[in-house]
């Protein structure tokens, strides 16, 4: 299991790695994760909300609306919440090395400490004596593998649980955790060793691989592929659908046309639709991604003529 954690995304992806005729690499793509509003700027959020914005307020005299607090306040707590984050990840990897020597409570003294911060809002703001602990990460980077979802207090967002987003792409696939080997980490995000230690309490059963530079590694596996793809003419992976894709048909039913997994690209050809009555002149076909509920877009086609119920209909 790929687990691509960045500043804005959590993008996942299964492969089943196996040695064909003893010696020839394969590699197929089982699953991939849909798009995830996840990621470290999350953390960053509940950082500012949980640590930082408590000390404003009791530091600040003048009563702050909602609006102020949502649009100037929080964005410019956020980027001191993410170099905090990042300065006491950095702290605790060069300390611990490695998650297996991460304690259950770090020491009090272990924590970033900021004489002062300057806000602009309207006014320039000074915060003063900001400090952020190892524990409070802790219990940050637990919250979003500790409930369904997480909801954020002054800016109006749900962030998913990353246990969620696991389950969603293993479920595609039909694989339990419990059959994972292994946990490859990439992304900037993944540089929090709190978070690799969450996701390996997750699955205990998988051997973790945590590469040197976890933010050119996808980058790296592009080149790769391209050189194979361009010179060779050989596909390393082929890419794969995400959700089913499908159609709404009459009486609000489901018709799946692209099924997840498959490779792409794809060629098909029903001739198996009909208009729905007399007389119709234009064609309306609702595209949905895994069922009726998720209507992405409505293709409508005005005809040249009437139609009848004879008439075939047929999607490529």
């Amino acid at each position: 299991l790929v687990i691509d954690f960045g500043g804005g995304t959590c993008d996942l992806s299964l492969l089943r790695l196996q040695l064909d005729n003893g010696h020839v690499l394969k590699m197929d793509n089982l699953s991939i994760s849909r798009y995830n509003d996840l990621g470290g700027q999350d953390i960053d959020m509940m950082i500012a909300e949980q640590v930082l914005l408590p000390l404003y307020i009791e530091q600040r005299e003048n009563e702050d609306d909602a609006t102020t607090l949502e649009t100037k306040v929080m964005p410019q707590l956020a980027v001191l919440a993410e170099r905090l984050k990042i300065e006491l990840a950095q702290l605790i990897a060069s300390k611990y090395i490695s998650i297996d020597k991460l304690p259950e409570t770090f020491p009090e003294n272990m924590l970033i400490h900021l004489s002062s911060y300057s806000l602009n809002i309207g006014v320039e703001f000074i915060l003063n004596d900001i400090h952020f602990s190892a524990q409070q990460l802790v219990d940050i980077t637990a919250a979003l593998f500790s409930s369904e979802s997480y909801k954020l207090s002054v800016v109006d967002k749900v962030i998913r649980s990353v246990p969620s987003v696991i389950d969603d792409t293993l479920k595609k696939a039909g694989i339990k955790r419990s059959q994972i080997d292994y946990l490859l980490f990439v992304g900037g995000s993944v540089q929090n060793l709190l978070f690799i230690k969450e996701c390996s309490l997750l699955l205990p059963k998988s051997h973790y691989l945590i590469p040197q530079r976890l933010d050119t590694l996808v980058a790296k596996g592009a080149a790769i592929y391209s050189f194979y793809k361009h010179l060779f003419n050989i596909d390393l992976i082929c890419p794969i659908v995400s959700d089913t894709i499908g159609i709404i048909t009459d009486n609000a039913e489901f018709f799946p046309l692209i099924k997840a997994g498959q490779s792409l690209p794809i060629q098909f050809d029903l001739s198996s639709f009909c208009v729905q009555h007399m007389m119709q002149q234009k064609i309306e076909i609702p595209l949905c991604i895994d069922n009726a509920d998720r209507i992405v877009q409505i293709i409508s086609i005005q005809t040249n003529r009437i139609h009848c119920p004879d008439d075939v209909i047929s999607i490529k």
